[in-house]
C-alpha cells in the first residue's frame, strides 16, 4: 500500500523503473499471525480463505506482486525453525519469488552477497538502438555504435524521427531506407525481385524489351509482334508488326517497307488501281476448266463472282445415287449418301451359317457403281492350312491341313515328324508324341532350386507353374502339408488333417484299463458288460440286434430293431457319413484315440467310438509260441500250457498295457455301419 500510494505517483521514471521489495527478517513474521491468510488463500487472486487482516504481509506482497509487478524478496537467518521458515516461504511465494533466501545474518559477507544477488537481478538493461531510454537514465540511444547524428536542419524531414532534436537508432525495417544509420539499407530483408533492397519499389513494365518489373518475362501485357496493317485499301494498304511505341506506353504498327498485296478474288481492291477482283487468271483459280462433260452435265470456265471463284458450266443437276454416274456434277461420282451402306450382310456366295465360324466373317454393303450396291469383303472358307487358324470354317482349326512330307500340323505350324531308328530326331530336337521338338533345355544347367523350362529354355524355380490344392505350399517343387513334410508339422496341441492343424483335444490326456479317449474325454471301451442283445457305443450301452444280419449293398442294419434299411450314403462324395441321415460329418474321428487292436467307426447316428478291429483279434493265439505278428500272446517257449483263466487275465494284462502305452495313436476318419465295425481294418 505504501508503495501504490507514495512511491509510485512521485517517481519521475516510474515508467522505466524496475523496484523490488527486500525483506530482511532474523525469524518469522509476526504481524497479525493470528489473522493471516490461511491455506485457501489464493496466490493468483490474492483472495480466498478465512477473513485475514489485509496488512498481513501475504497479502501485501501478493497485491504488489499482481497489481504493479513488483516481486518480494525474502532474506532470513538460516538458523530459525522450520515454522518461522515456513512463514517466510508463503512470503515469497506470495510476491513472485517463490521462496525465501536463507543465509546466516551474522555473516556480514553472506547477507551482503544475498542482497547484491537480488539486486543485479533488477539492475536496468543496457541502452539498445530503439528509441527508447532502456536504461533511464533521461538519455535515449546513448552510447550505441550505430546512433544516427543529430540533424536540425530539416525539422519537417520525415527521416527525423524526433523533429529537430536527435535523430535516434531505430530498428530496420523493409522501407526502402537506412533507419538504424549502419550505411545499409533494409538489411536482414531478402531482395526483392529486381536484387534492391526488400522495400525499395519494383519498376512498373513498360513496353521497352526491357524486363521492368523483374517478373521474367519482358513487355507483358503489350501485343508485340502481332501482325497489323495500316487500316487502309489499295496502294496505301500496308502490312506490318506490332512494337513498342517511343514513349513505351503502348504499340505501334511497323509497316516497313511492306510490298503492295497482289490481286486475289475477294471482293476488294487488293492491288490499288481502283477495280475490285481485275486482271485475275489462272494463278488465281480464274479462266480455268471446271465440272465434268457429260452424264448430263457439261463442262465451264471459273469466274471470279462477288469475290468468290464459281464455275459458270451449264448442267442439270440431279441427287446423288449410286449408278456410277455424278448425278449432281460436283465433278465426283457416287459421292452421296446412300441407305444401307456400311452394314452388315452376307455375300451371296457365303453360307450365312458359317458366319462366325473360324475365318469366316460377313461384309459390308457398299456401292459398286453402275453395279449398285452390293455386299462386299465378305471372308468365305478356304483351303485350311497348318496356321492354327479355322480357314475352312468346319470347327475345328487345322483338321486335315496339309503338309509336306516328313511333317504333320502340330499346335498351328508344320512340324517334323519323329522317324524309325536309334536318332529319329536332328540335334537339339527331343521325340515328343511322334514329334521333333526342340529342346531348349539341352545344355541349360540351372542353379540350385532351380530347373529349365522346356518351353521357353530358361531357368525357373522349382514351384514355377506348379499347382497346389489347398492348404498345401510350394516347396523345392512339390506340394508340402502338415500331413507329408515336417516343415509344416502341426505344432504341440495340434493334429493334422486334410491339411490343416486343428486342435488335439486328447493331448495330455492318458486313459487307462478299458478306456479310449473321445473329444479330450475317457470313454469306458466295454461300458463294463453291456447286457444280452446290447452294445457300447462312446461309453454308452445301445440296442445292437445286427451280430447275425447281413444286409444288401446300398443299405445297413438298423441296431436297434436289426432290420436293413436304405443307406443314406449311398452316392455321397464325402470320406465320412452317417448311414441313418446321410449327413456328411467333417473329421469325426479327429479327436478319438483307440487302444491297441480297435478302430475308429462310425455308428449309424454318426456317434465315433472305438470297436474291435476283426483281423487283429483273428492273430490272437493261446499257443506257446508267438508266431511273430499281429496281437499275439506268449506264454513262453516250453512251458506248460496255462489255463484258459490264466490266459485271458494275462491277455487282459497286456491288451490294457498296451491301451496305455498306445492311447494317443491316431485313428484314420472312415465310414463304418455298424454291421461292418467288426469287419473294416484300421490302416
Amino acid at each position: 500500500m505504501y508503495y501504490d500510494n507514495f512511491v509510485k505517483p512521485q517517481d519521475p521514471r516510474g515508467s522505466c523503473r524496475q523496484n523490488v521489495v527486500v525483506l530482511v527478517t532474523d525469524g518469522g513474521e509476526t504481524c497479525d499471525e493470528v489473522t493471516a491468510p490461511d491455506n485457501n488463500f489464493n496466490l493468483t487472486s490474492c483472495t480466498g480463505g478465512v477473513a485475514f487482516n489485509p496488512f498481513h504481509p501475504v497479502a501485501q506482497a501478493c497485491q504488489l506482486f499482481r497489481t504493479s509487478g513488483i516481486k518480494t524478496y525474502v532474506v532470513t537467518d538460516s538458523g530459525v525453525s522450520s515454522a518461522e521458515i515456513a512463514a517466510n516461504n508463503r512470503i515469497a511465494a506470495a510476491g513472485g519469488t517463490t521462496s525465501a533466501i536463507t543465509v546466516s545474518l551474522a555473516d556480514p559477507n553472506a547477507a551482503k552477497a544475498a542482497i547484491v544477488g537480488i539486486i543485479a537481478q533488477t539492475v536496468p538493461p543496457a541502452e539498445l538502438c530503439n528509441g527508447k531510454d532502456d536504461n533511464c537514465n533521461g538519455v535515449i540511444d546513448e552510447g550505441v555504435a550505430n546512433m544516427c547524428p543529430y540533424s536540425t536542419t530539416n525539422p519537417n524531414d520525415a527521416d527525423n524521427l524526433l523533429g529537430a532534436a536527435a535523430k535516434h537508432c531505430a530498428v530496420e525495417t523493409a522501407n526502402c531506407k537506412d533507419d538504424n544509420c549502419n550505411g545499409l539499407i533494409d538489411e536482414g530483408f531478402p531482395l526483392n525481385a529486381c536484387g534492391q533492397p526488400a522495400g525499395c519499389p519494383i519498376s512498373a513494365e513498360i513496353c521497352d524489351g526491357v524486363d521492368n518489373d523483374c517478373d521474367g518475362d519482358v513487355d507483358e501485357g503489350f501485343n508485340v509482334g502481332n501482325a497489323c496493317d495500316n487500316g487502309q485499301t489499295g496502294t496505301c494498304r500496308r502490312l506490318g508488326l506490332t512494337e513498342c511505341s517511343a514513349d513505351g506506353k503502348g504499340v505501334t504498327c511497323n509497316l516497313g517497307n511492306a510490298p503492295v498485296a497482289p490481286e486475289v478474288c475477294n471482293g476488294m481492291d487488293d492491288d490499288c488501281n481502283g477495280m475490285i477482283d481485275d486482271g485475275l487468271g489462272p494463278d488465281q483459280g480464274v479462266g480455268v476448266d471446271c465440272g465434268i462433260q457429260g452424264q448430263g452435265c457439261q463442262k465451264g470456265i471459273t469466274s471470279c463472282v462477288g469475290g468468290k471463284i464459281v464455275c459458270n458450266s451449264t448442267a442439270n443437276p440431279t441427287a446423288e445415287v449410286c449408278n456410277g454416274l455424278d448425278d449432281d456434277c460436283n465433278g465426283v461420282i457416287d459421292d452421296g449418301t446412300f441407305p444401307g451402306v456400311g452394314t452388315s450382310c452376307v455375300c451371296d456366295d457365303l453360307d450365312p451359317a458359317k458366319v462366325g465360324v473360324g475365318e469366316c466373317r460377313a461384309g459390308r454393303v457398299v456401292c459398286k457403281g453402275a453395279a449398285g450396291l452390293k455386299c462386299d469383303g465378305c471372308v468365305g472358307p478356304a483351303t485350311e492350312i497348318c496356321d492354327g487358324k479355322d480357314n475352312d470354317c468346319d470347327g475345328v482349326s487345322d483338321r486335315d491341313a496339309q503338309c509336306p512330307g516328313g511333317f504333320a500340323c502340330r499346335e498351328g505350324s508344320c512340324s517334323l515328324l519323329c522317324q524309325a531308328g536309334e536318332f529319329p530326331c536332328p540335334p537339339g530336337y527331343d521325340c515328343k508324341e511322334t514329334f521333333c521338338v526342340p529342346n531348349r533345355c539341352r545344355n541349360v544347367v540351372c542353379g540350385a532350386g532351380q530347373r529349365c523350362d522346356i518351353n521357353t529354355g530358361s531357368c525357373v524355380d522349382l514351384c514355377y507353374k506348379v499347382t497346389c490344392l489347398s492348404g498345401q505350399t510350394c516347396s523345392a517343387g512339390r506340394c508340402l502339408d502338415c500331413s507329408n513334410s515336417s516343415q509344416f508339422a502341426c505344432p504341440a496341441g495340434q493334429i493334422c488333417s486334410g491339411r490343416e492343424c486343428l486342435t488335439d483335444t486328447c493331448a495330455g490326456v492318458t486313459c487307462t484299463g478299458d478306456q479310449y479317449c473321445s473329444d479330450g474325454k475317457c470313454v469306458s471301451l466295454s461300458c463294463g458288460g453291456c447286457p444280452a442283445g446290447q452294445k457300447c457305443f462312446g461309453g454308452d450301452c445301445r440296442p445292437f440286434l445286427c451280430d447275425d444280419v447281413s444286409c444288401a449293398s446300398g443299405t445297413y442294419c438298423d441296431p436297434a430293431t436289426g432290420a436293413c434299411l436304405v443307406d443314406r450314403c449311398v452316392g455321397k462324395a464325402c470320406s465320412s457319413c452317417a448311414a441313418a441321415t446321410g449327413e456328411c460329418l467333417t473329421h469325426p474321428c479327429l479327436n478319438v484315440r483307440c487302444p491297441t487292436c480297435t478302430m475308429c467307426a462310425l455308428a449309424a447316428d454318426g456317434t465315433p467310438y472305438c470297436a474291435a478291429e476283426a483281423e487283429c483279434q483273428a492273430t490272437i493265439s493261446l499257443q506257446t509260441r508267438n508266431a511273430g505278428g499281429g496281437c499275439a500272446c506268449d506264454a513262453g517257449a516250453g512251458a506248460a500250457g496255462p489255463t484258459l483263466l490264466a490266459v485271458l487275465v494275462a491277455l487282459g494284462a497286456m491288451l490294457a498295457a498296451a491301451a496305455g502305452r498306445r492311447s494317443r495313436r491316431q485313428a484314420r476318419p472312415v465310414r463304418v455301419s455298424p454291421s461292418r465295425a467288426g469287419r473294416r481294418r484300421r490302416r
